[in-house]
């Protein structure tokens, strides 16, 4: 029999709950207990209602909710909706073992019922699937596909890779082709090296990889959530020692030109955070190659997913064996919420 139990905190039964499902349950970094609990110290959430459910005795999935304040409006959304890449529920494997849309939709109404007053539901940047198991919340729900995110399915050797991108498109595999070049002209007349350090000994801290990356999307004038409050979130589970956080960098007669901060969970690489450090070298493409020396160096440490995260931006799709859809759940609880639910609708029609 399926019920649940609803958690203003995230206390010791929520951590035992979460820790056991973690052994035995399809999630990602962004779902992981210690990456939210981090988040809800940081931003001081005091509205998290924090879903368990179980199938008789056996917690079978957990939903990390927290009630958002924006304008006079009570959102219910993921926790860590604005820091986070993915936003879904952690289930077990064996989750539809005895779920079904019947009974999920009827557990789903009793749930929304004993929630916190709020006006909207806003569930954003849901995987599908989250690695083989169907998300129920895009599974039962009406939702709307807004962007891909793209990943490479990593094989054995760097040389099976350029050959799966050669069957895939011929114009992606030119485009790796093309950046290998760049690498052997940029490589006649410079001296060039490449390194990868954990986060705690790299000589580029993550502060100054944030501050860049902060600068670079100023000039572009896009939009982003980069703060201090992101840079003390990771250096505080990286001071953890149970979290794989590293820093790549492309260096060029000794100076870096372009580096990555990237995460290592659950043997997928997830490619968070890449940046340029000078334009001196446009012409070589120096973002690609840091790219290409990560891909091969993943591959070499046996990772099996290279995860580009948000984003469909087209150097991603060329370099990319494998996509998914990233979906979002807008609906409304109360006439109040209704004015908020065609007000973003409104809006998210004409971004797209």
């Amino acid at each position: 029999m399926l019920h649940f139990e609803i958690h203003k905190s995230l206390n010791d039964t929520c951590k035992h709950a979460w820790r056991e499902l973690e052994k035995k349950s399809n999630y990602n970094f962004f779902q992981s207990y210690d990456y939210i609990k981090e988040i809800i110290v940081k931003s001081e959430i005091k509205a998290a209602n924090i879903i368990i459910i179980y199938d008789n005795k056996e917690v079978i999935a957990l939903l990390p909710f927290e009630i958002k304040k924006y304008f006079g409006f009570k959102v219910l959304q993921w926790i860590g909706t604005k820091k986070s890449d993915y936003c879904n529920p952690i289930i077990a494997n064996n989750f539809y073992r005895n779920v079904n849309k019947k009974n999920f939709l009827k557990l789903w109404n009793a749930i929304t019922k004993n929630l916190d007053n709020f006006n909207l539901f806003f569930f954003n940047n849901q995987l599908s699937k989250i690695e083989k198991i169907e998300n129920p919340f895009i599974k039962y729900f009406k939702t709307t596909a807004f962007s891909e995110s793209f990943q490479i399915k990593l094989p054995d050797t760097f040389e099976d890779y350029k050959r799966i991108i050669r069957e895939k498109d011929k114009k992606h595999f030119y485009e790796i082709h093309r950046t290998s070049i760049k690498l052997d002209n940029l490589k006649k007349n410079f001296e060039v090296k490449f390194y990868i350090d954990n986060l705690t000994n790299a000589e580029l801290s993550l502060k100054e990889i944030i501050k860049s990356k902060i600068k670079q999307l100023k000039i572009e004038k896009k939009k982003h959530n980069l703060n201090i409050d992101f840079i003390d979130i990771y250096e505080k589970l990286n001071n953890l020692n149970n979290h794989n956080f590293i820093i790549a960098k492309l260096q060029v007669d000794n100076k870096i030109v372009s580096a990555c901060f990237g995460i290592v969970y659950k043997n997928i690489f997830y490619y968070f955070i890449p940046i340029l450090l000078t334009n001196n070298y446009s012409n070589f493409k120096i973002g690609k190659i840091l790219l290409l020396k990560i891909i091969d160096w993943c591959i070499s440490r046996k990772i099996k997913v290279f995860d580009f995260g948000l984003g469909a931006e087209k150097y991603k799709k060329y370099f990319s064996n494998s996509s998914t859809i990233l979906h979002r759940y807008i609906h409304f609880k109360n006439f109040k919420g209704f004015f908020l639910f065609i007000f973003l609708r409104i809006i998210f029609y004409f971004k797209s």
